[in-house]
């Protein structure tokens, strides 16, 4: 059981989870005098942390809700590139309903109308799994996959299950991700292959990482957050993004 601490942290200065921490393992991230994080090597899993959090922000690695799981690692590539803009988290946004036919226009709606709501620039994405023997499916239906309640593995299960007879196996990530700031409008595009496995491997990740075997042999869930972000379909839309914004904004 690993905790981590994720982004609604910025701009909090209550240091409620350093107080209740036995080890001292929770410290200020280099450069960042508001923003915490826990170190892994003297953390000993004790959880003292996750209900002194005054802004809900510390979970259990493998309890961090998408959106934010999201941010985590488009942020890191952000902060890796020679980016000059900086990309922060808002926690309660307002909930977009994803009912286009594409995931271009899903990711052109979450930024267009949360755009409307705050009146801040905004990047939105979509994402999808792209699988050939199932004619593109689950595509813009993957988080919805088995169903609008379904979770990860509810997902999973279903795609292996109509793979079970299948050879070809091979499947691709797509995210788009769609800039908007009231006036202009910028999409950027990334692309992973890859072959969905016989059954889930890892503890990484989420939604369909488990199952998701990229060129070395593992899947993304069997990668570190710094592995998958050197590789991920999110990576390259994230570059393009970031050489766009520096150019045009």
């Amino acid at each position: 059981m690993t905790f981590i601490i994720t982004s609604p942290c910025i701009d909090t200065k209550d240091q409620a989870c350093v107080d209740v921490c036995p080890v001292d393992c929770i410290h200020f991230e280099d450069g960042v005098d508001t923003m915490l994080f826990i170190n892994p090597v003297e953390c000993i899993d004790c959880g003292a942390c996750e209900p002194a959090c005054p802004v809900d922000a510390i979970f259990e690695e493998s309890g961090v809700p998408d959106d934010q799981n999201k941010f985590i690692e488009i942020k890191a590539i952000f902060d890796k590139s020679d980016s000059k803009h900086e990309i922060i988290y808002y926690p309660d946004l307002i909930d977009v309903i994803e009912d286009k036919e594409t995931i271009l226009e899903n990711a052109k709606k979450k930024a267009l109308e949360v755009f409307d709501k705050y009146q801040r620039p905004v990047i939105a994405d979509d994402s999808g799994l792209f699988v050939k023997a199932l004619n593109g499916h689950p595509g813009v239906k993957s988080a919805r996959y088995a169903g609008e309640e379904a979770n990860d593995q509810d997902n999973i299960n279903k795609l292996l299950k109509e793979l079970e007879n299948e050879d070809n196996r091979s499947a691709s990530f797509k995210t788009i991700l769609f800039f908007y700031d009231g006036k202009n409008e910028i999409t950027a595009e990334g692309d992973l292959n890859g072959d969905i496995t016989l059954k889930p491997r890892g503890d990484n990740g989420f939604g369909y990482d488990p199952v998701f075997q990229v060129q070395d042999g593992r899947t993304l869930a069997e990668l570190t957050l710094d592995e998958k972000s050197e590789i991920s379909h999110r990576r390259v839309s994230c570059i393009k993004m970031m050489e766009l914004l520096n150019e045009e904004i």
